[in-house]
């Protein structure tokens, strides 16, 4: 994938199917879950909600919604603008739209058995993640800032909602890899 100037959705899915390992390892980029150890793509939340990616920790009672969007040059940021401000894509938007109504099915199903028959956990710690963009769509100074507010600021029914472009999930990966390989003094 780094090697590809852009590419689709699918295709990153795709790839980390290949990839259990890696898949369970994003669950560090969760508050305190350290590594997933169960996980599902197209997990159907409720319906016709579905998140693209459940990672779940059983032990630290944490699961984490994540929402893949494409790595295009437009995904994060739209080429339509105001004045002053390119527009949000609508790919965020959806993203964002995916993550409430997540948050609000996981709110409404209450303490029904519906988690636990699912995932194995009657309750646990809802996380968002949204992954879109890659780093060169981030082209100046104001959209990274805007960007970082809507990564550090934003939050729903008392989670904060993480937005990662692709490269710097691949960062993060490689710094979660490499820490697993050092030997530890």
């Amino acid at each position: 994938m780094r090697g590809k100037k852009f590419f689709g959705e699918r295709d990153c899915v795709s790839l980390l199917k290949t990839l259990p390992n890696i898949t369970a390892l994003i669950g560090t980029l969760g508050t305190g879950m350290v590594v997933a150890d169960a996980f599902k793509y197209e997990f159907r939340i409720q319906g016709v909600v579905a998140a693209d990616l459940i990672l779940a920790n059983k032990t630290k009672n944490s699961a984490i919604f994540i929402e893949f969007e494409s790595g295009s040059e437009f995904s994060v940021f739209a080429k339509t603008s105001t004045n002053q401000l390119p527009n949000w894509s609508r790919e965020i938007e959806h993203a964002m739209g995916q993550v409430i109504d997540w948050a609000w099915v996981i709110s409404d199903a209450g303490n029904s058995t519906l988690w636990e028959q699912n995932i194995g956990m009657k309750s646990f710690n809802a996380q968002y993640l949204i992954v879109c963009g890659r780093d060169r769509s981030l082209f100046d100074d104001l959209a990274r800032k805007r960007v970082g507010f809507r990564r550090n600021q934003i939050s729903i029914a008392g989670s904060k909602i993480v937005f990662l472009t692709y490269d710097e999930l691949f960062r993060e990966l490689d710094y979660a890899l490499t820490e697993l390989r050092t030997d530890n003094i």
